[in-house]
């Protein structure tokens, strides 16, 4: 059994909800997805919120996302 389907039906509905608005993959897979979003949206600026409970997880996948976006540290465009 998942920890899904221990759920009830309320919690699994907010749970899928919840699912539904995350992007979850590679770092390319994820600047694919935002570009499309942004697209979409007609926007030029996103905010990403990483809900990682390791702070170093977390770090991690900030700055996997950024490499994947050619990012520096600093959220400017890194030099060719």
């Amino acid at each position: 059994m998942d920890a899904r389907s221990s759920l009830s039906l309320s919690d699994q509905a907010y749970f899928d909800e919840t699912l539904d608005s995350m992007i979850c993959g590679t770092g390319q897979f994820c600047r694919e997805e935002l570009e499309r979003l942004s697209s979409h949206y007609g926007v030029q600026e996103i905010s990403v919120v990483n809900v990682t409970h390791d702070f170093e997880a977390r770090i991690r996948s900030y700055r996997l996302l950024a490499a994947a976006c050619d990012l520096d540290a600093t959220g400017s465009q890194a030099a060719a």
